[in-house]
């Protein structure tokens, strides 16, 4: 059904950027510097339209690799451009709840806590792929980060809550692809 939708709603998008000829590398660029929208949402504590930007940009950000493969022109770099920019543009929005909660210390360490762990996540998954091995277990791929903190946005004022099921999803999920990497990996 994920497919469907997705099929459903980019595909007259990117048929559009083929006959503009747009380049999959402009996409992924300019989705990066779309993050800044939900961002300044966020810091202006927004959060309802901080959310649906949010959703929106990352809908968006399907459209690059999509656009790649059907107009053959999908490259080494067009990947690591997309996975690099979509680090920064988690750190955007990590950065904006930062700013936002200026005045609460656990909830900005809550953040750091949670940055690190999404990082480590992507990492991990990285680096599995650099030896030939994809390692994709836990329950808190990208997709699903953006998700929570999209439903988070609606319930602010529980934010202490969802940021340490938010951690213990995000760990968990660190946890089981650094076991799944000694599983395969080990001597």
């Amino acid at each position: 059904m994920k497919e469907n939708l997705r099929k459903i709603f980019l595909t007259p998008i990117i048929n559009l950027l083929i006959k503009l000829n747009i380049q999959p590398n402009l996409i992924t660029f300019i989705t990066f510097l779309l993050n800044f929208i939900p961002f300044y949402f966020y810091i202006n504590k927004n959060f309802i339209l901080g959310a649906i930007s949010l959703i929106l940009v990352n809908l968006f950000d399907a459209i690059d690799g999509e656009l790649a493969r059907k107009t053959n022109k999908t490259s080494k770099f067009g990947a690591f451009l997309d996975s690099n920019l979509d680090r920064f543009s988690e750190a955007i929005i990590f950065l904006a709840f930062f700013i936002a909660f200026k005045n609460n210390f656990l909830i900005q360490l809550l953040l750091i806590i949670g940055a690190f762990g999404s990082f480590f996540v992507s990492y991990i998954r990285a680096r599995g792929e650099g030896l030939g091995i994809l390692i994709k277990v836990g329950p808190m791929e990208r997709a699903e980060r953006i998700a929570f903190i999209f439903i988070m946005s609606f319930f602010i004022d529980y934010i202490f809550y969802f940021l340490i099921v938010f951690n213990v999803l995000v760990y968990l999920t660190v946890i089981r692809r650094l076991y799944k990497g000694y599983k395969i990996f080990k001597l």
